[in-house]
């Protein structure tokens, strides 16, 4: 980490009031907080189910649109060329992990959008429209949390700069730092066949790139 720190320098982060981020100008993007991911499963992980109370938190106070994207793979999936089985559509491991399950169910203005690869763009249906629909509602920025930081957060993210950018439609891509994370398989830990995957490195490493590519990083106070 300290290689990082010394070749990257500090991540850019913008701190910002939980009351600045939850307006009806807001929208939220909830990824992949499932229980296959938190609590159960072949990639389950204590540190993406470390995110499940703030993210709850946010959720009970938020005033503006909230869509959760999440995965729902069919078992010939190629996903599964890379990793592990899991998250099978209508499994107990593709549901909403609680306490986000009950908050998003209660919510005014939540939709849920399955996805069958790390992307929205791909293997989903409808990511685009909701995109239009919340732009025209007057959305201008758009939060970001949920894991994993270098998978499909980071999908997310720069899927939907790029495809704000091509539309020629102004909002801010925003990333809640200290509300997104990914797992950890040191080298020393990992299976034979397997690919280590650090993550401290993997987690500064794409947040820094997010950043470069004019993503906002934020984090509550």
């Amino acid at each position: 980490m300290e290689f990082l720190k010394e070749q990257l320098g500090d991540l850019p982060v913008i701190n910002k009031q939980f009351s600045q981020i939850t307006s009806q100008n807001s929208a939220l993007i909830i990824v992949d907080m499932l229980n296959g991911f938190c609590n159960m499963g072949a990639l389950q992980s204590p540190h993406n189910d470390s995110l499940k109370e703030p993210i709850a938190k946010l959720v009970s106070q938020f005033k503006g649109p909230i869509l959760s994207v999440q995965d729902s793979h069919s078992e010939s999936d190629d996903e599964f060329e890379a990793f592990p089985p899991h998250c099978l559509a209508d499994s107990h491991e593709s549901q909403l992990v609680e306490p986000i399950k009950s908050q998003i169910e209660s919510h005014h203005d939540s939709e849920v959008l399955p996805k069958a690869t790390l992307s929205p763009f791909f293997g989903a249906s409808g990511y685009t429209q909701w995109l239009s629909q919340i732009w025209e509602k007057g959305v201008t920025d758009i939060y970001i949390v949920g894991n994993c930081t270098d998978l499909c957060v980071y999908q997310t993210a720069m899927g939907t700069k790029l495809w704000m950018s091509e539309q020629s439609k102004k909002a801010d891509i925003n990333v809640i730092v200290d509300m997104v994370n990914t797992y950890d398989l040191p080298k020393d830990q990992t299976p034979k066949g397997a690919i280590p995957h650090p993550r401290e490195v993997f987690h500064n490493v794409f947040l820094h790139h997010l950043a470069l590519n004019g993503i906002k990083l934020i984090k509550l106070e």
